[in-house]
C-alpha cells in the first residue's frame, strides 16, 4: 500500500518502450523494454509487482536486476521490507515528491487554473474560487480526472469532497475504473506542462 501511495503522488506509470529512459524529466515515467516486460510477464510476474521493483530499481544505489528484486519478494512478501533491503527509503522518496509536487504547483499556480478552467469547460473565476478556499491544487486536479471519466461536471465532485468525502470514498461511490483515472491525471498533467 504504501508503494500504491508513492505511486500516485508522483503519478508515475510503467510503459513498455524500445527507447532508453530520459532521466531528469519531472514526473516522468517509469521505462521499462518490451521484452524486458514480456519475459517477466511469461515467467509469472504481474505489471503492479513489476512496476513496484522497476521503482525500488530506480531509487537504490544498489546494482540489481528487476528479476532478483522479483525474487527477494517473493520470498519476503513486504514491498516495505523489499524497499528497504535493497536500500530504499519509501518516506524519504514520498516526501521529497511531495515537495517537488508543491513546489512546481506554487511556481505553476496560474498556469493550472487556466488549464483547468478549460479542461472543466468553466470560468477561471470558478477554479480561483475553489483555490481561495484553500483548495489544494493537487486535489483540484484530482477532482478535474474524476469529473472527466464520471462524466459529472467539477462542482459535483467538490461537493462530495466538502461533505467529507475523502478521494477514495469519491472514486469508489462514482465507481470509478482507477486505470482510467490515473490515466487522465497523467493527460491533465501533461496537458499543464505542454502548456504555454
Amino acid at each position: 500500500m504504501v508503494m500504491i501511495t508513492c505511486a500516485f503522488i508522483s503519478v508515475a506509470s510503467v510503459e513498455a518502450s524500445p527507447e532508453p529512459e530520459i532521466k531528469g524529466q519531472p514526473h516522468h515515467r517509469l521505462i521499462i523494454k518490451q521484452s524486458e516486460l514480456d519475459a517477466l510477464l511469461k515467467k509469472g510476474y504481474s505489471k503492479h509487482d513489476i512496476f513496484h521493483a522497476l521503482f525500488i530499481s530506480e531509487h537504490s544505489k544498489q546494482k540489481t536486476t528487476l528479476e532478483n528484486i522479483l525474487q527477494y519478494h517473493k520470498q519476503h512478501p513486504s514491498w516495505k521490507e523489499t524497499a528497504k533491503h535493497f536500500g530504499v527509503d519509501i518516506e524519504k522518496i514520498k516526501k521529497e515528491h511531495r515537495e517537488a509536487r508543491n513546489r512546481f504547483y506554487a511556481t505553476h499556480k496560474d498556469k493550472i487554473i487556466n488549464y483547468l478552467a478549460t479542461y472543466n469547460h468553466t470560468s477561471k473565476q470558478t477554479i480561483q474560487k475553489y483555490v481561495s478556499k484553500n483548495e489544494d491544487l493537487h486535489f483540484l486536479i484530482f477532482a478535474s480526472a474524476i469529473a472527466k471519466v464520471s462524466n459529472k461536471n467539477l462542482d459535483q465532485i467538490m461537493r462530495l469532497h466538502q461533505e467529507g468525502k475523502s478521494p477514495h470514498e469519491i472514486v469508489k461511490q462514482l465507481k470509478i475504473d482507477r486505470g482510467k483515472l490515473f490515466k487522465e491525471i497523467r493527460t491533465i498533467h501533461d496537458g499543464i506542462q505542454e502548456q504555454k
